[in-house]
């Protein structure tokens, strides 16, 4: 991991776009932001998008915005990502998720440095450093025909890859001491890590990485009373009972129209989840955008022609 922010650091000064590859939960948000603080536009904003969360109808408005008018439901002009990013670091995680369609204008505007919002036919400079990131094996999608081999030349200028947990034990006694004491912060008691988790962790292959061990220590002290011992730490969260062997958990709709339906679904998920960020990350969306869902179904309708893309988002998003 030296050797890694080694590399990181060297670059940082550098105006090229990177790759960052690594399994789920090693650290690729971290590695993205550390060349940012390290670089001359650390003074500028740090845009982070995940890809797979952005619903394919909106994807394009969500990456280079949209005027007024481009859409139903475009109310007012609205900046993307890049207008948000400025002369700062665009972070595009899960790029691999990103629809071939849009990796084209992505190449676009990477080769050219402009781009042209939604709806609009003027074209805007764009002056943020992009990052790319990505647990998937590009190389192999593109051999497969489902990534574009140009985009990933364009985007691989460096390719940094962050090691999985389990190829760099000698980390997880620091971290433990570090979410340890993010715990303590977190749930206002003490935190005691013993010897016996320490023993444990570093015997456990963490499949979700870096991840993983910090909700672990966070489970395990808030469940043992801020002691966090290898027995606790291992558990794995418990899952739901059932009423019978295999049976599965059933959402009763309601009868009534779509809208009815849909705010029933969505307030479904939030009481699930107990609060509105934990239901917007099980939805794999921004917190924003699940308010602005509830407040839409919230909200007594009216007859339209089409649905908007908030019906858009919210059906990509599985609700």
């Amino acid at each position: 991991m030296r050797a890694t922010w080694r590399k990181l650091e060297r670059i940082a000064h550098f105006d090229l776009p990177v790759l960052l590859c690594g399994e789920t939960g090693v650290g690729k948000d971290v590695a993205a932001r550390t060349l940012h603080l390290r670089s001359a536009r650390r003074h500028e904003p740090f845009v982070a998008v995940n890809c797979a969360a952005i619903a394919r109808g909106v994807a394009e408005s969500e990456l280079f915005g949209h005027v007024r008018g481009a859409y139903t439901g475009a109310e007012r002009t609205r900046g993307g990502a890049f207008v948000r990013a400025g002369g700062g670091t665009l972070l595009l995680d899960e790029i691999a998720e990103l629809p071939l369609e849009l990796q084209a204008k992505l190449l676009r505007v990477l080769e050219n440095g402009t781009f042209v919002p939604v709806g609009s036919d003027v074209e805007v400079v764009h002056r943020a450093r992009v990052v790319a990131a990505t647990c998937r094996d590009l190389p192999r999608l593109v051999a497969e025909g489902r990534f574009r081999e140009d985009l990933y030349h364009r985007l691989s200028v460096v390719v940094v890859r962050i090691p999985a947990l389990r190829e760099r034990r000698e980390d997880i006694g620091p971290l433990l001491d570090a979410f340890g004491a993010e715990a303590a912060r977190r749930l206002g008691r003490p935190v005691h890590v013993t010897a016996s988790a320490r023993v444990a962790a570093e015997r456990h292959a963490w499949p979700g990485n870096v991840r993983a061990l910090k909700n672990a220590v966070l489970r395990a002290a808030a469940l043992n009373d801020g002691l966090v011992d290898g027995d606790v730490l291992l558990a794995e969260p418990a899952p739901a009972p059932s009423s019978a062997p295999g049976a599965c958990d059933v959402i009763v709709v309601p009868r009534g129209t779509y809208r009815e339906m849909q705010a029933h679904l969505l307030r479904h998920v939030v009481a699930e989840h107990g609060s509105i960020r934990r239901a917007a990350a099980a939805l794999a969306v921004p917190r924003s955008t699940l308010a602005e869902w509830l407040k839409r179904a919230d909200t007594p309708s009216r007859r339209t022609t089409g649905a908007g893309p908030c019906t858009g988002s919210l059906d990509a998003a599985g609700a």
